[in-house]
């Protein structure tokens, strides 16, 4: 919840300072949903890209860059409770190909006959993933990566099948 909260800090020797702290909103944006078979959702997917634990989303970054991948998936109610199969998908902008991440972090083509999942769990309200949690939670941007572009797909659909929710606006990822 938003607000400024006083924190009191004490050192070895037992002195005491008071600190105020200022808790910010999440500014990441809320991403509509649509399901695959064409309806709208009011299932929602926030986060992003971020450099700097989650205090802004950007896909814009630079080599030397430490980035995070963070999802917030906040399903359609009545599914609540339920086990779902996570789908993250990666077009290449450049190539135009799609892939899919599977829960190995193995990229594979995407084949809909045959979809590869990210992992799976049990849907709460709010549902965090953390796209690079299998590699230790981030990466740094190397040289091999100026240049290229990247739209992450993030959806979910129920382990008993259905329609896939997915994000309607890609997280993008384009390297300066």
């Amino acid at each position: 919840m938003p607000g400024v909260v006083t924190l009191t800090l004490i050192d070895a020797l037992g002195d005491t300072d008071e600190v105020l702290v200022t808790v910010m909103e999440d500014k990441a944006t809320k991403i509509a949903t649509v399901d695959s078979d064409g309806n709208s959702s009011t299932a929602r997917i926030s986060g992003g890209i971020t450099t700097d634990n989650g205090l802004s989303y950007s896909g814009f970054v630079s080599e030397g860059d430490e980035i995070k991948i963070v999802l917030t998936i906040e399903p359609e109610a009545d599914y609540i409770g339920e086990n779902a199969n996570i789908i993250v998908a990666i077009e290449d902008i450049t190539s135009g190909q799609l892939f899919l991440l599977r829960s190995d972090f193995e990229l594979v083509e995407l084949d809909l006959a045959n979809l590869e999942f990210f992992n799976s769990l049990n849907l709460a309200a709010s549902n965090r993933i953390d796209i690079l949690e299998p590699i230790g939670g981030s990466i740094t941007i190397g040289p091999a990566f100026i240049g290229l572009e990247y739209n992450f797909h993030i959806a979910y659909q129920l382990s008993s099948g259905g329609p896939i929710y997915y994000n309607n606006e890609p997280v993008v990822l384009q390297v300066n």
